[in-house]
């Protein structure tokens, strides 16, 4: 993915203005804030003075791009070795380098030496730059520049986003590599298009945009969000906002700002497609990265023998039944009833039927999903009825749809994703017989 790139000399500046502030100062009273150690420390099972120590950076190198002499880097690399006044190795403190250097953009560090760091990589091209009484301006004008030096390429760096706009980093990109390699994911990047402005909200839309609390950056992704669903044409008026900046609406999970990954959605039958949106940067690359289950995925592989048929609206979505489901405890929901039919005459037949109920609109077409498409149209559900003749079964995947529609019976509670194969793979077998019996009537 394309990312924007600086000269090398603007890093030049700032190796040199790092340098002077250590030798102005190289020792720092950190205190933590973690939440747990505070709790800690108001039960009175921890001292106070755990949450605090003075550590001192003992070395410094340049690494990465700048270090293997490239014209051009993404960022500024460094490694810092620490020590606390008891020679002790400090825990990892995220605030140690805004402390030590200000707020610097673009600087990226990792705690340790080249050979053991905390990013789990080895840096060969390492070049100490700075240590107590070390000549630092000598050291860095040492480092040889190579026009023909390219960027060092890892495996992780398959994934489309870089590790600092994650949430985990690293470990979250190797996550996504690993399950990637496995095929247990497919994905594919997104860039983000225009200014993340919507000026045609929906009345959904507009609420969730101005009533969650986004952060200011935030409030940019979200429209972004909007726009995807519209070109994936995923209706539906169901969205459930969680903290930490996600949105589960149409089947799709977002998290914006620097996300995780949270990989084990796709096992269920309520989400199908997992987006990451991070932060607009300077450095990019810009834009989303959308997770869908691969090809090898326990759930793909268990669909991908089965189909059925639905029914499109005039837009070219699923068309679907929209219940009011009210709750004893507050106000109503909407539950999503999804049709699925074993054959396209049944199909047609029921549209024909729904024609001369005015209760329901007229869908325009029918239209035959299999494998991973039925999956991603079962997402967006609450009840899938499966018609046949004049009857009618359900199967419930959400508590709304459980407690949807008091006169048709229902399976208890919500369903298991085994439950849902194992009615598909009985529809399948049911559609395949009756074929057969119209067969032998013709002979």
């Amino acid at each position: 993915m394309p990312e924007n790139r600086q000269p090398r000399e603007k890093f030049t500046a700032l190796l040199i203005r790092m340098c002077e502030r250590l030798d102005a100062c190289a020792s720092f009273e950190i205190r933590d804030r973690d939440r747990y150690l505070r709790w800690a420390i108001e039960a009175n099972e921890l001292d106070p003075a755990a949450a605090s120590e003075t550590v001192f950076i003992t070395r410094m190198w340049v690494v990465g791009s700048y270090a293997r002499g490239m014209l051009t880097c993404g960022d500024l690399d460094v490694l810092l070795e620490t020590r606390t006044a008891t020679g002790k190795e400090p825990r990892t403190h995220r605030g140690l380098a805004r402390l030590a250097f200000g707020h610097i953009q673009n600087l990226h560090w990792h705690h340790g030496t080249p050979e053991t760091n905390s990013s789990r990589v080895a840096f060969p091209e390492a070049c100490e730059v700075w240590a107590p009484g070390k000549d630092w301006r000598a050291a860095i004008s040492a480092i040889p520049v190579n026009p023909q030096a390219v960027r060092f390429e890892r495996p992780r760096d398959l994934v489309p986003l870089r590790p600092h706009q994650l949430y985990a980093g690293i470990e979250t990109q190797e996550d996504l590599l690993e399950a990637y390699d496995k095929g247990h994911i497919a994905w594919r990047f997104l860039p983000y298009e225009g200014e993340g402005v919507l000026t045609d909200l929906t009345s959904l839309e507009a609420h969730v945009l101005n009533n969650f609390g986004w952060g200011e950056k935030t409030r940019k992704l979200v429209p972004h969000a909007w726009a995807y669903l519209r070109t994936q044409r995923r209706e539906t008026d169901k969205f459930t906002a969680h903290a930490g900046a996600g949105l589960t609406l149409a089947g799709v999970h977002f998290q914006f700002g620097r996300p995780f990954a949270p990989l084990h959605m796709l096992d269920g039958m309520d989400i199908s497609r997992v987006v990451l949106a991070p932060h607009v940067s300077r450095r990019g690359p810009n834009g989303m990265l959308e997770i869908s289950r691969g090809p090898k995925h326990p759930l793909t592989e268990a669909a991908k023998d089965l189909s059925a048929w639905v029914h499109l609206n005039e837009r070219g979505a699923l068309a679907m039944i929209q219940r009011s489901v009210f709750h004893s405890w507050g106000p109503y929901a909407f539950a999503y009833v999804l049709e699925l039919f074993s054959k396209q005459e049944l199909a047609d037949r029921w549209m024909e039927q729904l024609a001369r109920d005015d209760e329901f609109t007229m869908p325009l077409a029918t239209h035959r999903l299999t494998g991973a498409e039925l999956l991603d149209a079962i997402s967006l559900a609450d009840t899938l009825a499966f018609p046949s003749g004049q009857s009618v079964g359900t199967l419930h995947l959400t508590r709304e749809g459980a407690r949807y529609h008091d006169d048709v019976k229902g399976d208890f509670g919500a369903a298991t994703v085994e439950h849902l194969i194992e009615r598909l793979q009985e529809q399948a077998r049911r559609s395949q017989r009756k074929r057969r019996g119209s067969v032998r009537k013709q002979i």
